[in-house]
């Protein structure tokens, strides 16, 4: 697409148009569309603070909607997913998110899978500066938070206090409010793709203070520098034998030619077995380094990363080297089978990081 075309369908995103609303507004197809929306919102969900300081306030919601306003469908899918209806309180199967939010203004969200201490306090530790100043409520998690070198400061919300002079969580309350009429407007999200619009909603919460012109403007420069190609061409995807060739130390060609050669042949299946154990082996004995830090691992990601720099595509496959880019231009599959696999999953919502054990 051209940038007229990227900072039309910004633009309307940014003031809520639906899908096919923007469809009608810009000309482009709807598939377009969903993808464009899909990669601006995982550009949002990066484009958050490093670090608070300061006082900062930490809570905990649950998203899920209310029983009255779910079908009859939804909550046997509950009752079948969870052993039992989802009810509001301690126990709910709702997904639990975790906040962040500094007086300054700006906040933070993540989808926790629980709302205790271990899930909690690693987040804090790492996005909040040490000595700065706590707020929160009486919640158990949040207790031994000064041990970790901050001053934590409680309001009992089951006594109703919900401030002690400067000391509330309000700012926090206030942005949970904003956050579920905005996703109630949307008639509800599915779980799987909850958190890319929880990224977009604490985006434009962040960044409520610009006019709607300056926010098309850092979305389309983070954009920029999110697909680190040049707008106008699309990727291709590529195989990492084709990028390679030619490069790669000859042992590895006369390895590959002879794998090319037997792989049709009676031989193919038993000699990769037999390949695979040694591999699953060695990678049990060594770990991740086997394919990563080896002399040849570092040239073949030397080589593609030169090669991404002048062309626009994904790569995969044939390298094992567990290295991935984080301007989304090349993905190396890594020991796939008994390892650590870094890849892009390219569906509906865009260009996503992934890494999974196997």
């Amino acid at each position: 697409m051209s940038d007229k075309k990227w900072k039309e369908i910004i633009f309307w995103f940014l003031i809520g148009q639906s899908i096919r609303r923007i469809q009608e507004y810009t000309g482009v197809s709807k598939n377009s569309i969903t993808k464009a929306v899909g990669i601006l919102r995982a550009i949002m969900i990066k484009d958050i603070p490093r670090v608070f300081s300061g006082t900062v306030e930490v809570d905990e919601t649950y998203l899920g909607g209310k029983k009255r306003n779910k079908r009859k469908d939804q909550i046997i899918k509950d009752i079948e997913t969870f052993g039992k209806e989802s009810n509001s309180g301690f126990g709910t199967t709702k997904q639990p998110v975790f906040g962040i939010l500094t007086r300054k203004g700006k906040v933070y969200a993540k989808i926790v899978d629980d709302t205790e201490a271990r899930d909690l306090i690693p987040i804090i530790t790492k996005k909040v500066k040490a000595g700065s100043n706590i707020c929160s409520d009486t919640w158990r998690a949040y207790t031994g938070l000064a041990a970790k070198g901050y001053v934590h400061r409680t309001v009992n919300h089951g006594d109703k206090e919900y401030a002690k002079g400067t000391n509330h969580i309000n700012g926090l309350e206030g942005f949970w409010g904003y956050l579920k009429r905005q996703l109630s407007a949307k008639g509800g999200v599915r779980r799987r793709y909850l958190h890319l619009f929880l990224g977009e909603y604490v985006w434009k919460y962040n960044h409520r203070g610009l006019e709607v012109n300056d926010q098309v403007i850092r979305l389309f420069k983070k954009l920029t520098k999110f697909s680190g190609k040049k707008r106008d061409q699309p990727y291709r995807i590529e195989h990492g034998s084709n990028i390679l060739k030619g490069n790669r130390p000859k042992s590895i060609e006369i390895y590959s030619w002879f794998l090319n050669r037997i792989d049709k042949t009676i031989l193919g299946r038993p000699v990769y077995q037999f390949l695979h154990f040694f591999e699953y082996l060695g990678y049990k004995l060594i770990g991740a380094p086997l394919m990563t830090g080896s002399k040849v691992a570092r040239h073949l990601n030397e080589v593609m990363k030169q090669a991404g720099r002048e062309e626009n595509f994904l790569i995969c496959g044939e390298t094992h080297c567990a290295e991935i880019d984080e301007n989304a231009r090349y993905a190396n599959s890594g020991c796939i089978l008994y390892g650590t696999a870094s890849y892009l999953l390219l569906d509906e919502n865009g260009v996503a990081l992934r890494r999974e054990n196997f």
